[in-house]
C-alpha cells in the first residue's frame, strides 16, 4: 500500500512539473515566432523605403 501511494504521489508531482514546462515551451516557441515575424516586418519595411528613396 505504502509504496503504490509513493509511486502515485510521486507520479503525479513529475506530471504536474512537466505540464508547466510543456506550456512554457510552447509560449516561449510561440513568442519566437512572433519575434521572428516582427523582425521579418521591420527588414521589409527599411528594404521598402529604400527602393522609394
Amino acid at each position: 500500500m505504502g509504496i503504490l501511494f509513493r509511486f502515485v504521489v510521486s507520479w503525479m508531482l513529475d506530471w504536474f512539473d512537466i505540464v508547466p514546462m510543456i506550456q512554457l515551451i510552447s509560449l516561449a516557441s510561440l513568442g519566437f515566432d512572433l519575434k521572428v515575424d516582427f523582425i521579418f516586418l521591420l527588414v521589409q519595411k527599411n528594404e521598402a523605403k529604400k527602393a522609394r528613396s
